[in-house]
Parts: structure tokens; sequence; C-alpha cells
């Protein structure tokens, strides 16, 4: 079983699975109730958020960068220089 002892941001995708930023990973759970670990960070997921093509964005909250996870699993740096509070994204 997975728990959950926090949550710091939760969004849900088009088929109705709800994605959930909880501690160092972001977990995808189905409506039938499957658990999958879709992104695992050092420290902290700082918020989640999912389009309507199924990219999932999350927050890097110790590398200041906002993440993209594709559908096909390719993840890659949207957003952040990696410094805290840097103004040129």
């Amino acid at each position: 079983p997975t728990f959950i002892r926090s949550v710091e941001g939760l969004a849900v995708d088009l088929s109705g699975a709800a994605y959930i930023a909880a501690g160092r990973q972001v977990l995808r759970v189905t409506q039938s109730g499957e658990v999958t670990v879709m992104a695992t960070v050092a420290s902290l997921v700082g918020g989640v958020a999912v389009d309507s093509r199924g990219n999932l964005y999350y927050s890097d909250r110790t590398t200041h960068r906002v993440r993209r996870r594709s559908p096909d699993g390719t993840d890659g740096v949207v957003a952040g220089t990696g410094q805290a509070g840097a103004g040129a994204d």
C-alpha cells in the first residue's frame, strides 16, 4: 500500500486520474485505484498540473525548476534556472 503523509498539490486529467504531489513523489491514482509513481525528486515536490495532452508538470522545490513529463515518458525542464528567485524565466 501507498501512504501519503501530506499533499502539496492535486490535479486531475481528462480520464479522471488524480495526480498527487506528496513528499518527494508525484503519484498517479486511476479511478480503479491503481497507484503509479510518475516522478521522484531530491527533496519536495511543490505543485502539480496536467494539460489536455497528458503532459504532467511538477515543481521541484530543491532545484527551483518546473519539469514536464510527457505521456511517452520524456522528462525535461520547462522553467527555472536552478537559482532561487531568478527572474529569467
